[in-house]
């Protein structure tokens, strides 16, 4: 199962980038200031048929702890005076343009689970195997 993974500005991760570890927000700050150009034009295909413009950095990195995943750093303003955004996931082949759209759905796929728990009861249902189904 792939894994998507936003994350918060608050949790300190730290990345391997020039052969010692960095917090992720200095990352992105190192390339904004000296790499701007590695922020990519793209346009993404969102939710809805939505189409959104993004400046993205994406590169497959070691991040502390968890090893080898895609980092993902997007902003949405052509001269990245906006915040970042920042992605991890274990789908290395992924690109930006994907990682962003899949994180996209989000909020729905939110919405299904929490709806699916407390109307529908699927919290409560225990399928571990047939007898159990059928009693619930």
């Amino acid at each position: 199962m792939t894994r998507l993974v936003r994350l918060e500005r608050s949790l300190k991760k730290y990345v391997m980038w020039d052969g010692q570890w960095q917090r992720v927000e200095s990352v992105e700050t190192i390339l904004k200031n000296h790499h701007p150009e590695s922020f990519g034009h793209k346009l993404v295909r969102c939710r809805n048929g939505e189409k959104r413009e993004i400046w993205a950095f994406t590169k497959v990195v070691r991040l502390k702890k968890y090893g080898r995943k895609r980092l993902v750093i997007v902003h949405e303003k052509s001269d990245l005076s906006d915040s970042p955004r920042f992605f991890v996931t274990d789908a290395l082949h992924w690109d930006a343009s994907r990682v962003f759209a899949t994180w996209t759905y989000r909020w729905s796929v939110e919405i299904f689970h929490e709806f699916s728990k407390q109307l529908v009861g699927f919290e409560s249902a225990q399928l571990r195997n047939e007898e159990a189904v059928k009693r619930h």
